[in-house]
Parts: C-alpha cells; sequence; structure tokens
C-alpha cells in the first residue's frame, strides 16, 4: 500500500460516512454490484480507474486532485467546487481592468492569510 492509496482509502470513507452512506449503497451509486471494491479501496488495497475517480469526486462535489493527494478529513481543506467554479466563472466574465483587479485582491488575500499563519 502506498501513502498515496492510503490517504485515497481515508478520504474515501471519510465522505462515505459524511453522506451516510452503507458501502453497497456506494457501490451501487457507482454501477457495482457488491461493496468489495469499496471496502478495498477503504483498506487502501487500490485505487479505482480513472472512470470511477470521476464519479465518486463528482457524487461527493470534490476536485479529483484533492480526493487523491489532500486529507479531507480536515474541515477546512478546500472551498467546496461550487464556490470554484463560481469564482472560475464571474472571473471568465470580467474585461481586463477587473480581471486585473480581482487576481491583485486575491494575491492580497492570499498575503493576509500566510502572514496570519505565522503568528
Amino acid at each position: 500500500m502506498t501513502e498515496k492509496n492510503l490517504l485515497f482509502a481515508g478520504n474515501l470513507r471519510h465522505l462515505r460516512l459524511k453522506n451516510h452512506l452503507e458501502q453497497l449503497e456506494l457501490a451501487n451509486l457507482l454501477g457495482r454490484k457488491s461493496a468489495s471494491s469499496v471496502s478495498e479501496w477503504e483498506k487502501g488495497k487500490y485505487i479505482p480507474k480513472a472512470d470511477i475517480l470521476k464519479k465518486i469526486a463528482e457524487y461527493f462535489k470534490v476536485d479529483l486532485e484533492s480526493l487523491l493527494n489532500h486529507d479531507l478529513t480536515i474541515d477546512n481543506y478546500q472551498l467546496p467546487t461550487d464556490s470554484r467554479a463560481d469564482i472560475q466563472m464571474i472571473s471568465e466574465h470580467l474585461d481586463a481592468p477587473h480581471y486585473k483587479a480581482l487576481l491583485n485582491y486575491a494575491q492580497h488575500l492570499l498575503e493576509e492569510q500566510e502572514a496570519d499563519q505565522q503568528k
């Protein structure tokens, strides 16, 4: 078992339990007939194929990068996927001066956050 497998395993179990799903229920949502695959994923034996990973990420509304590479058991791990999509959609409709202002403000917020974390 690799560290990546274990991280995914913990994330999958966390998301499944947080959404009050049994392994069999999740398996059925993913087009599986039994819970054995979900059980093996949660034990870290292997990571599912890309098409199944995409379905898992979409169902739980997390991005694939976070599902595989970030500890989702930490409450503030990321913005919800919907919020990220909103930010992207808004930024795509801004003209050049307003887009630059958005980038400057985002950079300012990031610097402020980093300063707060160093305190």
